[in-house]
């Protein structure tokens, strides 16, 4: 079980976490369907997932090609890449 009060300090690492334990869960899931715990806590991994990307990508733009543009124009290319960033955005 993942401690939600030890999770990285950073928004990438908080996502690969959470990824991580939503894919464990979800193999798991595929063994043991009537697991209603593992399901349950899969669900509130989910979300919390969704949450954390959904903060990432209003902080530091989009993720991937795939992630929904909510700009007048295509940021894709105009964004700093994630190694462009300083400790913070504001810096």
């Amino acid at each position: 079980m993942v401690n939600l009060n030890e999770l990285p300090e950073t928004p990438s690492s908080q996502m690969q976490a959470l990824a991580f334990a939503v894919q464990e869960l979800a193999l798991y899931l595929d063994t043991h369907r009537d697991d209603r715990e593992a399901l349950e806590l899969y669900r509130r991994y989910q979300q919390l997932l969704e949450k954390v990307r959904a903060e990432y990508q209003k902080r530091f733009g989009p993720l991937n090609h795939g992630t929904p543009q909510t700009s007048e124009s295509y940021q894709w290319l105009d964004d700093p890449w994630p190694w462009e960033y300083t400790t913070n955005k504001e810096a």
